[in-house]
This record gives structure tokens, C-alpha cells and sequence, in this order.
């Protein structure tokens, strides 16, 4: 091992969590200081268990093909530590038994039919501090694809501006795989067909104290959609995501799913929450002005509301609320904390409007 520089924290508690007694550590460095310069030949380097820890830089080395679980960090963030797929490749592929960790990347232009960004096949990999922009798939989960029975555990990542055409514009969960999305944020992702954001078939998919925000399909799902599989969707916020007579969140032949503590508003042609052909255990939730009502069929438990969840500013996608919000633990329905965001403004709480509302007063 040839470690040349300062490893940030985050790299190290990457290594110190996961590393093994006997592991070898190798430093990519585009400027030649460390032991090699491209990720394609520290993978091709490293045995099962390594890690590799990446220094600043643009990668576009085509697909990586990760084939034996390793560990895999920026040594400085996705700001300045991206892989590139250039609008014509997908970018990183696991495909192994066992587990892998990944942190501190930008995915950028990926390109391929399934997983632009990452693909997870067999694999167990934890993906935390990662952003994924601007990829695109032909088919289906426009930034990542689980399948095979692979699982990924995604935690404080960004999904800004990816599509595909079917099966969510972020990141689909296929072939009796599982997912865990824990405070990820969703931004403008989209699809012609199931969900803006995350979909699952056959799957398992549970996600808590994510953001999902202004993400469209043109089809059933402004943000999620489940068929055919089990979910926990807890402690969430959900605001303008689009879907045409539909919802933001719809739950098709998945019995069992259990949905609660959420703030679904502004859904702007269809209901906050849907169920096609089953039901599920739904509770604690605020919707609000959601172009077709709250929920379908109608029927709302005895501990959601319909109410302004009083955001602090969201139009400039601060989503904290007010003191006096109903989804603030003293004033929820169970309560709790409702959405996915704590209070972070006190006193009287500003509302969006329009200039027609505003004569209209007058």
C-alpha cells in the first residue's frame, strides 16, 4: 500500500467500518501520485475485501465492472470526484456474491437500457453520499437498476434530472431484489411510464426521510410506485410531483405495504396516494392540495388530516416547517413528526399564491 496523501474522514471511517484485517488499500490519483491513475486498474488490481480510495477528478473510463466486494470511496466528495459516462456507457456495474460499500461520487451521463448510473446484480452494495445527474436509460431505472436478488442500501444521496422511458426515472428494484433509501433527495426525475422516481416489481422497497420533489411521469407515479411487492414508506415529503389522473404514490397488487407519517402535497393532476387492487395500512399522514384529492379509494384513517403542512419556504425547496405546523410532533395527529424534515422557522408561517389570487382579494 502507497497511501501519498491525507484521506478524508469520510474515507476513513469508510475503512475503519468496513475494512478487514488483512486488506489492502490502493490510491487512485489522476496525477500519478498514488498507485495507479484510472479505477479500472485498481479494481482489476485489488482482491475481494480491498479498498480504493479516489482522489479529485473526472473518470470516464467507460464501464466498470466491479466483480468481488470491495470498498469504494472519494477521497474529496462528488463535488470534485466524478465518473463520467460521457452519454454513452453505463458507468459502474457490481455483479458478486457478498457486500461492497461506495461513497463520495457524482454520476453523471450514463447511458444503457437498464441503470445508467449503477447496476446491482447478486451484490449486497451501501451507497451513501453519492450524486446521480443527468443519466439516461432506455428502459428502465433511469440512474440505478437492482436485480438478480442484489440489494442496495442508499442513504444522504442526490437523484437530480435522470430518466427512462418505463420502470422510474431514479431507481428501479426488480427480480425479488431489496432497497433501503434512507434521507435521499429526488429532484425533477422522469418517466413516460410507472414512476418519476423509484419503482419496485416483485421486490421488496422501504424509504424513510426522503425528499421527493417536482419528479413526473406521464403515465402512474408521480414519485413511487409498487407492484407486486412490499414497502415501508415512512417519514417522508413529497411536493408538486406530477402524474396524469394518478398519484403521487401508487400501490398496485402490493398487499401489506404500510405508509405513514408522510406529507404529500401538491400533486398536480392526480391523488397523493392510490391503491390499485389491494389495500395496505396508511396512518399519520398530511395531505394537501393535491390536484384530485388525498387519496383513492377515498377513506382517510382516523389519525390523517388534510392540511397546510405550513413548509418554511418552498419556494426555494426548504421543506423544514413551522412551529405551528400540523406535521410538528406537538401538533400532528399521532404525535409525531410527520414529512421528512424537522421545524426550522418559528412565527407566522407565508404562503404561496398567485397574482390572481392576490386582485381576487381586492
Amino acid at each position: 500500500m502507497h497511501a501519498r496523501q491525507l484521506i478524508s474522514v469520510a474515507a476513513l471511517l469508510l475503512l475503519t467500518v468496513t475494512g478487514q484485517a488483512n486488506a489492502d488499500t490502493i490510491i487512485v490519483q489522476q496525477d500519478g501520485s498514488g498507485d495507479t491513475t484510472t479505477i479500472g486498474a485498481a479494481a482489476a488490481m485489488a482482491a475481494a475485501g480491498d479498498s480504493i480510495l479516489v482522489g479529485p477528478g473526472t473518470y470516464a473510463e467507460g464501464l466498470l465492472y466491479i466483480d468481488k466486494p470491495l470498498h469504494l470511496a472519494s477521497i474529496l466528495g462528488p463535488d470534485q470526484t466524478v465518473l463520467d459516462g460521457l452519454g454513452a456507457d453505463q458507468i459502474l456495474k457490481f455483479e458478486h456474491a457478498g457486500s461492497s460499500d461506495l461513497a463520495g461520487f457524482r454520476f453523471v451521463n450514463g447511458f444503457i437500457a437498464n441503470g445508467a448510473g449503477l447496476f446491482v446484480s447478486i451484490a449486497t452494495v451501501s451507497i451513501r453520499d453519492c450524486v446521480f445527474e443527468d443519466n439516461v436509460a432506455t428502459y428502465q431505472g433511469g440512474a440505478i437498476a437492482c436485480g438478480n436478488a442484489g440489494a442496495i442500501l442508499v442513504t444522504d444521496c442526490l437523484f437530480r434530472d435522470n430518466y427512462a422511458p418505463q420502470h422510474a426515472g431514479a431507481a428501479v428494484v426488480i427480480q425479488s431484489s431489496k432497497a433501503q433509501f434512507s434521507s435521499c433527495l429526488f429532484f425533477e426525475n422522469r418517466t413516460d411510464v410507472s414512476a418519476g422516481a423509484l419503482a419496485a416489481h416483485s421486490s421488496v422497497m422501504n424509504v424513510s426521510g426522503c425528499l421527493f420533489c417536482r419528479n413526473r411521469s406521464d403515465d402512474i407515479a408521480g414519485a413511487i410506485y409498487l407492484y407486486a411487492s412490499s414497502s415501508l414508506i415512512t417519514g417522508n415529503t413529497f411536493y408538486e410531483n406530477t402524474s396524469p389522473g394518478h398519484a403521487t404514490v401508487v400501490i398496485n397488487e402490493s398487499a401489506g405495504t404500510v405508509v405513514e407519517r408522510n406529507i404529500l402535497a401538491r400533486e398536480t393532476n392526480g391523488f397523493g396516494l392510490r391503491y390499485i387492487a389491494c389495500t395496505g395500512v396508511h396512518g399519520c399522514n398530511i395531505y394537501w392540495d393535491n390536484a384530485d384529492g388525498p387519496i383513492d379509494p377515498p377513506g382517510l384513517a382516523a389519525d390523517e388530516i388534510v392540511a397546510d403542512p405550513l413548509f418554511c419556504e418552498p419556494w426555494q425547496d426548504n421543506f423544514m416547517i413551522y412551529d405551528i405546523s400540523p406535521a410538528a410532533p406537538e401538533h400532528s395527529p399521532c404525535g409525531l413528526l410527520v414529512g421528512a424534515f424537522p421545524v426550522g422557522c418559528t412565527g407566522t408561517a407565508a404562503r404561496e399564491t398567485t397574482w390572481g389570487n392576490i386582485k381576487a382579494i381586492y
